[in-house]
């Protein structure tokens, strides 16, 4: 029999111990029961906290791991599944396709930020949805130094007001001050189009939230999303113009 578990973050890096734990529990050898774990790179990613400084440093190697729990790592990326057929259709690394069969399947490969077709957005925009995306926010930062003081060196523009917007969003007055200096003004504002801040943790937490944003000095724009960015900032759909040189 084989298992085959896509994607190596936290959901597929668990469902492989999970399931090597339980193989190890019952007796089963790993010639009877095969656990496959496809992905890009043998790498955790932890995703959760790239909005810090030194994204790069935020992985963890898996094959030590995978090897020292019998599971077999495909370097590749899943491409199609049949599910009458049972099998995976992998994209190796190396341009060529495998045909992996299956008896059991779990698909763990996460999800990635959907990126709208905002004018400017593409070229002028930044994100920590994954860890290429988050060291080149970190080079942009620490670039900033060697910029002008003015024309919105000193402004991010977060936009959404959800966790990953409110988390990035707190980190980003230290991680300024980290590269500009501890007498840098940096000015932070988070943009959400919903009319309250963190709209899907209630009402409970929300005083408690805005509190730590004031603490912070993080401004909000409430009720208005970005409508359009370019190289010195962003536009609003409520037309307020924001001069930054960071967006995210």
């Amino acid at each position: 029999m084989r298992l085959i578990i896509i994607g190596a973050g936290f959901a597929g890096m668990y469902a492989a111990l999970s399931a090597a734990r339980l193989r190890d529990i019952h007796g089963v050898s790993p010639e009877d029961l095969e656990i496959a774990l496809i992905a890009p790179e043998p790498t955790l990613v932890i995703r959760p906290r790239l909005y810090e400084s030194k994204p790069e440093t935020l992985t963890a190697p898996l094959l030590d791991v995978l090897n020292a729990i019998d599971v077999v790592y495909v370097q590749g990326s899943a491409e199609t599944i049949d599910t009458k057929a049972r099998v995976v259709q992998v994209a190796t690394t190396k341009g060529t396709r495998k045909t992996l069969s299956y008896d059991r399947l779990v698909v763990a490969t996460g999800s990635r930020l959907f990126r709208p077709n905002i004018p400017g957005l593409a070229k002028h925009g930044f994100s920590v949805d994954q860890l290429d995306d988050a060291i080149a926010l970190d080079r942009h930062l620490h670039s900033l130094a060697n910029r002008p003081a003015m024309n919105g060196r000193d402004t991010v523009v977060v936009a959404g007001g959800g966790f990953t917007g409110i988390e990035a969003a707190t980190e980003m007055p230290a991680r300024l001050r980290a590269v500009l200096g501890n007498d840098a003004k940096p000015r932070v504002i988070i943009v959400d189009r919903n009319n309250a801040i963190a709209p899907d943790m209630g009402a409970g937490p929300r005083p408690v939230i805005e509190d730590a944003l004031r603490k912070l000095g993080v401004e909000t724009r409430l009720g208005a999303g970005v409508a359009s960015l370019d190289k010195s900032g962003v536009t609003l759909s409520d037309g307020e113009r924001i001069e930054a040189e960071t967006v995210i």
